[in-house]
């Protein structure tokens, strides 16, 4: 049986998913079966969905700010062991 993925937001960087399902919508992309993925959380990414380090030249801070919130939204759906998943930033 595969592992159910689990998300991890790194501290001032992108979120950490292990046993990522296939992604869908706005970028479909085949992810599954990889061990972790990087997924950018700052927005400013030039590989959307994942993350190419672009927080770090940005200077993304995790920490709750109201005045940063994202203003892009995302919206990716993937099927986990029959289960649709649906992950939104809006």
């Amino acid at each position: 049986m595969t592992e159910l993925p689990k998300i991890t937001p790194a501290q001032d960087g992108p979120l950490i998913v292990e046993n990522p399902p296939k992604l869908s919508g706005a970028y479909n992309v085949d992810v599954a079966g990889q061990p972790k993925v990087a997924l950018c959380r700052c927005g400013a990414s030039a590989n959307k969905p994942f993350c190419d380090g672009a927080h770090v030249q940005q200077a993304f801070s995790s920490k709750p700010d109201r005045e940063r919130l994202r203003n892009t939204p995302i919206d990716s759906t993937g099927d986990v062991n029959g289960v649709v998943v649906t992950i939104s930033y809006t």
